[in-house]
């Protein structure tokens, strides 16, 4: 059983970076502080998933899925961003839509991971009642 857990967060992660490095390929060219900033949150939006996917159990696992599936929607909403940026180049409004993209992912998995340690706290009290 654990191993299969592992097996299948594996291929979720594996899943996730062979998008992520796809979506790299497809790099528009942001200025250099934009660059960072992109870079700053995406770091910290990819670290968050894999905390998120360390915690899945199968109480919580379709509010994880749930969960990623939104961050599908976040993501394609960036995409449309930058291609904004693409055709018309960097302006500030999309340079804060993008940001605030980004920060609204981050404030989601944060909340996402406090519902699921909160699922995981209440599943090992009552593995406790039952022992």
């Amino acid at each position: 059983m654990p191993i299969s857990i592992a097996a299948s967060l594996l291929l979720g992660f594996g899943i996730f970076i062979i998008n992520y490095n796809n979506n790299q390929n497809e790099e528009i060219a942001f200025s250099p502080q934009v660059q960072e900033t992109h870079d700053y949150f995406s770091s910290k939006i990819n670290n968050e998933l894999v905390n998120l996917n360390k915690k899945k159990t199968p109480q919580n696992k379709k509010l994880i899925s749930d969960a990623k599936k939104e961050m599908e929607s976040f993501e394609n909403d960036y995409q449309n961003l930058k291609d904004e940026i693409a055709k018309n180049g960097e302006n500030k409004q999309i340079v804060f839509a993008m940001i605030t993209n980004m920060q609204t992912r981050i404030s989601f998995i944060n909340t996402v991971l406090k519902q699921v340690e909160y699922i995981n706290k209440i599943n090992n009290i009552e593995d406790e009642k039952h022992i």
